[in-house]
């Protein structure tokens, strides 16, 4: 279990990675409902960029790729880092949350 800000509960490694793609479908959803693929979802500044690059480097959890992720949605290497851990939790828990 990854321990969640002070105050909240605790989440699972699966947890955490369904939250994201959760995230992403409700963002993609979202993008489809606006009729755009350039309407701003998550306005991101080049400051949150190089923190999601930043992060994700350093990143060895679910909730350190997902702090990646959050800086910038769009950060590839964030991005997989959540899909690779949820894979790698999935396959030790035996199969995707319920």
């Amino acid at each position: 279990m990854v321990p969640a800000p002070a105050g909240r509960g605790e989440a699972s490694d699966a947890e955490i990675a369904a939250a994201w793609s959760a995230f992403e479908r409700n963002v993609a959803e979202a993008v489809r409902l606006a009729g755009s693929p350039f309407e701003v979802t998550v306005p991101v500044t080049e400051g949150d960029r190089a923190e999601a690059i930043r992060l994700a480097a350093s990143a060895s959890d679910p909730a350190a790729f997902a702090r990646a992720a959050a800086a910038d949605p769009w950060c590839e290497p964030a991005r997989a880092g959540v899909r690779d851990r949820r894979r790698d939790a999935e396959a030790q828990d035996g199969g995707p949350p319920a």
